[in-house]
């Protein structure tokens, strides 16, 4: 995949809470201080993860900005995304999911998309027919 479109990226910094080196750039979950694999679909997120940080090593996460995201399906762009139990990117529909961005790069289920994230948000019952 070519360099990101947009602008900068606002990141932060956990410990990871067990092995994280096989979900970069999928959603994570915090606990604390922690940042641990993403398990609820449409479940709330603090981010993508960058890196591919081990037990107690340091995870960097995007919260904000464009980011690299895995796809768990797939999907065009301008759809509003959340995870699915993996932590990859689905189309956030119907109400009660987080929203945590709107992905700007189609792409196929497996392959990397390009994801503008932002504070997660959750939709509404309306959210599965907006065209953006």
């Amino acid at each position: 995949m070519a360099e990101l479109t947009g602008g900068p990226q606002t990141t932060i910094s956990r410990v990871a809470s067990g092995d994280l080196t096989l979900c970069q750039f999928s959603f994570v979950r915090g606990l604390g201080n922690d940042v641990l694999t993403y398990i609820t679909s449409g479940g709330l997120m603090i981010g993508t993860l960058q890196n591919k940080p081990k037990n107690n090593e340091h995870a960097t996460i995007v919260v904000a900005g464009p980011t690299k995201i895995t796809m768990g399906t797939s999907l065009g762009p301008n759809v509003f995304i959340t995870g699915n139990t993996s932590g990859f990117a689905i189309r956030a529909a119907g109400s009660g999911s987080y929203v945590a961005g709107m992905l700007i790069t189609g792409a196929v289920s497996g392959a990397i998309g390009e994801l503008l994230a932002g504070v997660p948000w959750v939709s509404g019952a309306n959210l599965a027919a907006a065209n953006v």
